[in-house]
């Protein structure tokens, strides 16, 4: 062992030499795996557009149903206030009839005492001045047939 020139680099360019060539294998491994990844990477991408196709198509559908449930909404509140308007109509309807019913049970009631009182002979009910009256018109009436 003389002592002679040793080079340093010798031995770090052997170990970096042994890493090149791990990673051109490892390269080699990744170019041969880059298919598959490829093929499932269009695949995850046609899932995922498929599911924003349907994600789109759900949106669309929940807010024609969202359209038609404001629709069907006001036209309910339409037709309860239609039915509140109804349900006062039918109240003052029937207090009307109610009212009518008195007053053409009244009616009845003055048409058949007018009636008794037609059909009656006597005079009964009158007052003195109105006997005194008819009194005077009696007469009268019998002068006048006696002429």
């Amino acid at each position: 062992v003389s002592g002679g020139y040793q080079d340093p680099q010798r031995f770090v360019r052997l170990p970096l030499a042994e890493a090149v060539r791990a990673a051109s294998v490892r390269v080699a491994e990744a170019e041969a795996k880059l298919p598959e990844v490829e093929a499932a990477l269009q695949e995850a991408s046609e899932g995922l557009d498929a599911l924003h196709g349907e994600r789109r198509q759900r949106q669309e559908q929940r807010d024609g149903i969202r359209a038609s449930m404001q629709r069907l909404t006001e036209q309910v509140q339409g037709l309860e206030d239609t039915v509140s308007k109804c349900s006062r109509d039918s109240g003052d309807l029937q207090e009307w009839r109610h009212r009518m019913s008195v007053l053409i049970g009244e009616v009845e009631a003055s048409i058949k005492a007018k009636t008794a009182e037609r059909a009656s002979k006597s005079l009964r009910g009158l007052s003195p001045e109105e006997e005194t009256r008819l009194g005077q018109l009696t007469v009268e009436l019998k002068d006048l047939g006696a002429v």
